[in-house]
């Protein structure tokens, strides 16, 4: 569950189109302005996780789902963070 929550919140980040809001030429190399932690994707990977020991806790066909359902939710919750923080940046002219 651990690691499909990482790579569902990596495909959705690399898919999304925040990733490619920057043009290849404006990338800044430097480490001082990139962040140690995108919190969005954190929170998306503990949402998703939390979703897969849930839903490995239920019954046996239930079970079989937690893959799954981890996949979608850490996808679904990456993306409306996303859509949420693109908002409010744009509210406040950044």
């Amino acid at each position: 569950m651990f690691v499909v929550a990482w790579v569902a919140v990596a495909l959705a980040h690399i898919l999304s189109d925040r990733s490619e809001s920057v043009a290849d030429d404006a990338v800044d190399s430097t480490l001082s302005t990139v962040p140690t932690f995108n919190f969005g994707g954190l929170i998306a990977w503990f949402a998703g996780v939390a979703m897969g020991i849930s839903v490995m806790g239920a019954a046996e066909p239930i079970r079989s789902f937690s893959a799954p359902s981890t996949f979608a939710v850490s996808v679904a919750a990456y993306l409306a963070i996303s859509a949420y923080g693109k908002r409010s940046l744009a509210a406040t002219g950044a």
